[in-house]
């Protein structure tokens, strides 16, 4: 921990005159077993007097502790010991549980589920459940698969990334004689926020913060840009240019030089991303009427896999993948040659070319990874070749500590 922020958060701490109760995260532990762990420090930040002397004013639970009828459950790395405190007597017998966790199906950002964790049904039913850990506010609620089981995500405070743009941040307030029910749910717009643009019609219709609407006066939420918010817009090259060669004459900027000139002068960020398609793609765009084609440009859940052509299915993944920019367009053309490659190997490309076309037999193959060539990443600034047959379980491990490449 930084002891700049660590001092910062003691001096806020110090001014508390309420109690509070913390349990554990994954990202406060430094050991295996969670025990050592970033909270420590924050214990003594303030102190209660009570008739004979004084107590600490945070109560931090390091361990699975019930306190006031609530069963408090700090981040627990082995699953099969978060499964057995949870299915315990003393779960059962609580009047609500606060855990850090990773539950399966729960919304690790507005794009991704979490497909591991632990599975609603070993969480104890009827009872209020909250939980840290993702960032997104959200219920998590499997009623075929655990009935009576809903694990509400309180979420975090802030936007802390651009994946939490346009997310509804609140602080919860539970009522400990009402066996810890929600009571009220308080807005909270603090800290940078995020705005994702898909379109330069997105963008410009983005509205800023100016006097004249931070009038209370006026009907409606109003979602506006503030300074020191970060807007990100994708765009294709083209469709800008076009729309600048329309501006009047060379007179007239066009309206998306107009609003990101706007949103830098409140002293916003703006980061223009331009969009490109992926060579060897288009056949996936030629079948499609216009409406799927905007739902393909959303999102990729419509195409069903077991459907697609091994090609289809591994393009189709690539695009996805660039979206929710995990990866480069660069990259992602690399990888889709090479899986190209390796596709033609194995007999699912036919030899027309035509990688739509499903093999005319079926295909066994197992697949063992006899060698690994890294160049340009991390601390392999040459190229490197490590064997991998006949070695068992192999671990590659390294560290930046030369000037070579971060990437």
């Amino acid at each position: 921990m930084r002891v700049d922020c660590l001092n910062a958060v003691l001096n806020a701490l110090a001014e508390w005159e309420v109690p509070l109760i913390m349990i554990p995260g994954n990202h406060d532990q430094v050991s295996l077993g969670g025990l050592e762990h970033a909270l420590t420090p924050l214990q003594n930040a303030f102190r209660l007097p009570t008739d004979n002397s004084d107590i600490p004013g945070i109560l931090i639970f390091s361990h699975p502790t019930k306190f006031r009828g609530a069963l408090f459950v700090p981040h627990i790395r082995d699953i099969c010991v978060m499964q057995s405190i949870l299915q315990s007597q003393t779960s059962a017998s609580s009047s609500a549980v606060f855990v850090h966790a990773d539950v399966t199906g729960a919304s690790m950002n507005d794009l991704i589920t979490s497909t591991h964790g632990v599975a609603p049904i070993y969480f104890p039913p009827s009872i209020p459940i909250y939980s840290g850990h993702f960032h997104k506010p959200h219920v998590v609620q499997r009623p075929e698969a655990a009935p009576g089981v809903s694990i509400r995500y309180v979420g975090s405070p802030y936007e802390t990334t651009l994946a939490e743009a346009n997310q509804e941040k609140a602080l919860l307030v539970l009522s400990s004689n009402q066996n810890w029910k929600c009571v009220e749910e308080i807005p909270i717009k603090v800290g940078k926020r995020h705005w994702r643009c898909k379109s330069i019609e997105e963008l410009v219709e983005l509205q800023t913060m100016t006097d004249d609407n931070m009038n209370d006066s006026i009907p409606g939420p109003l979602r506006l840009v503030n300074t020191g918010d970060r807007v990100v817009v994708s765009v294709y090259q083209e469709e800008l240019e076009e729309l600048r060669r329309e501006a009047k004459d060379g007179s007239q900027v066009s309206t998306f030089d107009a609003k990101v000139k706007e949103l830098r002068a409140i002293g916003a960020s703006v980061e223009i991303r331009e969009i490109k398609s992926i060579p060897g793609l288009s056949h996936l765009y030629s079948d499609m009427d216009d409406t799927d084609s905007e739902h393909y440009t959303d999102d990729l859940d419509w195409l069903l896999v077991e459907d697609m052509s091994p090609f289809t299915t591994w393009s189709s993944y690539l695009v996805s993948e660039v979206k929710r920019e995990a990866m480069k367009n660069a990259t992602a053309e690399i990888i889709l040659q090479a899986g190209n490659e390796i596709l033609d190997d194995l007999g699912l490309l036919n030899d027309s070319g035509d990688e739509n076309s499903q093999p005319t037999t079926a295909v066994t193959t197992n697949l063992a990874l006899d060698n690994i060539t890294v160049e340009g990443f991390g601390p392999f600034r040459d190229s490197i070749t490590y064997p991998l047959n006949n070695r068992g379980l192999v671990l590659l491990r390294g560290s930046n500590r030369d000037g070579g490449s971060d990437r």
